[in-house]
């Protein structure tokens, strides 16, 4: 995580505080708004969007909600910030910014805020927050990038020396002895003739007096029963301690070698999904085929090609993915159109070459439409300029200048990353 991007704003002087308490009234602000958008996934793209723009409108839904939490934390919030002579929004950014800032720990929520950002925030007059807010976006992208390798990489192998060592501890066996007393006993009572066992500790019991010749039948009756009973007691008491030291010895060689065996396992499998992963991609860019439209994106119009084909790679990829799929879009639309995607071009005519495509062609972004009011990422923007009547306007709705202009790549690269974005927020955790 960035180090806090609160007290980079307060450091570069961007926002000013009076005391300490106003410190702490914005922390507990911020945690409400962390607290807010953990329940709520959806919530994270326009408060992203919301805490890019240096020029949002106050009386954005965002904002509102932001200043009232502000509010409830800190209750002369506004009467401080008129006395600092700053804007209350740049405070109410702030609060979001550092917000998101403590959301990125998680990989989903990281993953929202960087397709939300990371394509908007050029069109934004950041002038010296660029500075601060450069650094955090970038650290996001890096950790994205390095946690798409889990789910793409095809060259990782697991490595023999990972094997965890064998730690084999053998305890000592503890051999049962055999009581020479209870010994002497047993052949004591084989020997002794019943008759004379009150001369001696009342053991006895062969009915044989010695000298006759049928006592040593009887002797060797008694005293194998007496002295195999102590044996066996003595034998089952070793088997019990070698037997506990079989299971620690198993013990011992079962936890790492399960932990190797599901390691090299989960790596064969990750591998052959990247494999088929990249397989599929490529046999897409080959036939140019579109699934959304079920036609070659060769005979659709350049806008529709670009969105058509924003659309099924966000179907076919998963939303944690390398830098390197932006490319592959954007060859892919290169292939058909060539340098001319790279080509600039005013928002407003790529809006006007839009709105002239048929039903079908406008539908495809219906995933991204959305009724609510306030700020919207390009393609929810754009998903209701082409769906619905009397929409508002696409410019007031994203921020992006009248007069900005965009490269056919870059809009089919954007609309991707608004999908991925949403098809993020909108999956349960």
């Amino acid at each position: 995580m960035t180090n806090s991007l609160l007290q980079n704003y307060l450091t570069s002087q961007h926002l000013r505080t009076s005391n300490d308490d106003d410190v702490t009234r914005l922390n507990r602000a911020i945690t409400e708004v962390v607290k807010r958008l953990k329940k709520k996934k959806t919530k994270i793209i326009p408060f992203t969007l919301v805490g890019l723009d240096p020029l949002i409108d106050e009386n954005d839904p965002v904002v509102l909600e932001v200043e009232k939490i502000l509010i409830s934390k800190w209750p002369a919030f506004k009467n401080s910030v008129t006395n600092t002579g700053e804007i209350a929004t740049t405070y109410i950014r702030v609060v979001i910014l550092e917000a998101l800032n403590r959301l990125i720990k998680e990989e989903d929520l990281a993953a929202i805020i960087w397709h939300t950002s990371r394509d908007v925030v050029s069109f934004f007059n950041m002038s010296e927050e660029r500075e601060i807010i450069g650094p955090f976006l970038k650290e996001i992208g890096n950790k994205i990038e390095a946690l798409s390798h889990n789910h793409w990489s095809i060259n990782h192998a697991v490595d023999p020396d990972s094997f965890e060592a064998i730690n084999i501890e053998i305890k000592s066996v503890e051999i049962p002895s055999i009581s020479k007393d209870d010994i002497e006993d047993h052949l004591l009572a084989a020997a002794q003739h019943t008759g004379w066992a009150a001369h001696s500790k009342n053991i006895g019991s062969n009915p044989q007096t010695p000298n006759n010749h049928l006592w040593a039948a009887p002797f060797a009756s008694r005293a194998a029963e007496g002295l195999a009973k102590e044996w066996n007691t003595s034998l089952t008491a070793l088997g019990k301690n070698f037997n506990a030291i079989a299971i620690s010895l198993q013990e011992d060689i079962k936890k790492p070698l399960s932990n190797f065996v599901l390691e090299t396992s989960s790596s064969i499998t990750q591998r052959a999904i990247a494999n088929n992963k990249r397989s599929e991609l490529l046999w897409w860019k080959q036939t140019l085929y579109s699934p959304s439209q079920d036609k070659s994106y060769r005979s659709l119009e350049s806008v529709s090609s670009a969105i058509s084909m924003a659309v099924d790679l966000a179907q076919m990829v998963h939303p944690i993915y390398p830098h390197s799929v932006d490319f592959l879009l954007r060859e892919t639309l290169k292939d058909i159109y060539g340098d001319q995607i790279d080509s600039p071009q005013p928002f407003s005519d790529w809006m006007d070459r839009a709105s002239q495509l048929n039903e079908i062609e406008r539908s495809s972004l219906l995933s991204l439409s959305e009724e609510r009011e306030g700020r919207k990422s390009f393609g929810t923007a754009l998903a209701n300029y082409l769906n619905k009547e009397n929409s508002s306007d696409i410019f007031t709705e994203t921020g992006i200048s009248k007069t900005a202009e965009i490269a056919l790549g870059d809009l089919a690269v954007w609309l991707f990353h608004d999908l991925q974005a949403t098809k993020i927020a909108k999956t349960k955790r």
